[in-house]
């Protein structure tokens, strides 16, 4: 932390200016960085595996061939996901903050392997990603799973700046005519091609009591409900049905509901509309990240820091005056809050950290599917990428931006975390 200490003192400065407890919220942020170990740069790197071009979920991943999920053996192999997030924690972390996040400063070899390997992933019929090591078959019965590899595949040809061979499924989402013989002929999923039956799809869900994975279906596939013109459809079927004294959806409350409501304000934030009630549901988010006790799950704490960041940010996407307003009184508010509520992220985080620097999804042990798919050894008490990215990159990132504070923000690791990265690298 000693090479950013003009940052320290930029970022001290302007709480200080906005009236809040400066010293007391710099001396949270920096109890909080404690957590984050540059073990974890040498960790990741060693996690990618340079003769298919992808990272590993985690170390029981690398370390086995195969898994056995509902007495089916499958390959433990690199995943898109895993690929996205691994690089995209290069920039959150700060580690790239010296050059400005620029991708293209990572070794040739391995920019090449990362496009070989998503370009490998391309079905040419469909426009989806189907990876080798999960039948075509699981992945289109699991559209979660299926919709964060289109996305995360799109990530990461813009980061890397490579083409794909064929056209995507947003692309071809688009493309499809009103006529029913073209949309007969499509092999994209039925639930898209017409207004009815993604109505039926979304009613197909339990709003009431299972928010989290309903939101989590939509969130997955925002950019495919956008592509296909029914946005607008889906704005409007959550709005009806959203709890208009909470401002969530479902009839739960506390986590379960701030979870929930992560994934379903996705189709707002992604669409550019306005959410509704939305000022309610950052109060309830607020609660739960200074709420003292255990979580069962890392991604809790960064939901609830994630909600109040899609809020504030959805507020000021506006333009209003009234939204400006409403953007400005809930960031001071948390700023208000903030060495509660960062001491209670610390506290809760601690749970999940691993000796090596890395964080586990649970815990005492880390998830061995991902949406629905296989991607560990069951049981192995170990960190794997989407819990060390969420906590390290993505709790810092969010918690800046719900407190308003993005340009002060103050990187957790730096240069010299890079070239361990880079060190470690086996290319």
């Amino acid at each position: 932390m000693k090479q950013y200490d003009r940052e320290w003192s930029a970022l001290e400065n302007e709480i200080k200016a906005r009236g809040a407890d400066s010293k007391k919220i710099i001396e949270a942020l920096k109890e909080l960085y404690t957590l984050y170990a540059p073990d974890v740069c040498e960790w990741l790197a060693k996690l990618y595996a340079s003769e298919i071009g992808g990272f590993y979920y985690s170390n029981s991943a690398r370390d086995n061939d195969t898994v056995e999920m509902n007495g089916v053996y499958y390959k433990l192999l690199p995943d898109i996901e895993s690929t996205c997030q691994a690089t995209g924690f290069l920039e959150s972390a700060g580690l790239m903050h010296h050059l400005n996040y620029d991708y293209m400063q990572l070794p040739l070899k391995m920019r090449e392997g990362i496009a070989r390997f998503v370009i490998s992933c391309e079905d040419e019929e469909t426009g989806y990603f189907y990876h080798p090591q999960w039948p075509k078959s699981l992945v289109d019965s699991k559209p979660n799973r299926r919709g964060r590899d289109l996305m995360w595949a799109g990530g990461l040809a813009e980061r890397f700046d490579f083409k794909l061979p064929y056209p995507t499924a947003y692309e071809r989402l688009k493309s499809v005519s009103d006529s029913d013989e073209a949309k007969s002929d499509s092999k994209l999923p039925e639930y898209l091609l017409s207004k009815s039956a993604f109505l039926k799809y979304l009613n197909s869900f339990d709003w009431d009591y299972k928010a989290y994975p309903a939101g989590n279906q939509l969130a997955a596939q925002v950019g495919q409900i956008e592509a296909a013109g029914l946005i607008n459809v889906c704005i409007d079927f959550l709005n009806d049905i959203q709890n208009k004294e909470t401002g969530l959806w479902g009839k739960l409350g506390g986590y379960d509901a701030i979870n929930g409501y992560l994934k379903t304000c996705s189709v707002y934030v992604c669409s550019k509309t306005l959410i509704p009630n939305a000022d309610k549901a950052a109060i309830a988010a607020m609660d739960c990240i200074v709420s003292e006790g255990e979580i069962p799950a890392v991604t809790y704490q960064y939901n609830a820091w994630y909600n109040v960041r899609n809020i504030v940010e959805n507020l000021r996407a506006s333009c209003t005056d009234a939204g400006e307003k409403l953007a400005k009184e809930i960031s001071q508010s948390l700023l208000a809050k903030a060495p509660e509520a960062i001491k209670a992220t610390r506290d809760k985080m601690s749970a999940f950290k691993k000796h090596d620097g890395s964080f586990s999804y649970m815990p005492k042990e880390s998830s061995a599917t991902s949406q629905g798919m296989p991607v560990a050894i069951y049981k192995t008490n170990e960190g794997d990428v989407n819990a060390t990215c969420i906590s390290i990159g993505g709790v810092v990132n969010n918690l800046y931006r719900a407190l308003d504070l993005t340009w002060f923000k103050v990187p957790v690791f730096g240069s010299d975390e890079y070239e361990r990265f880079l060190t470690s690298l086996k290319l």
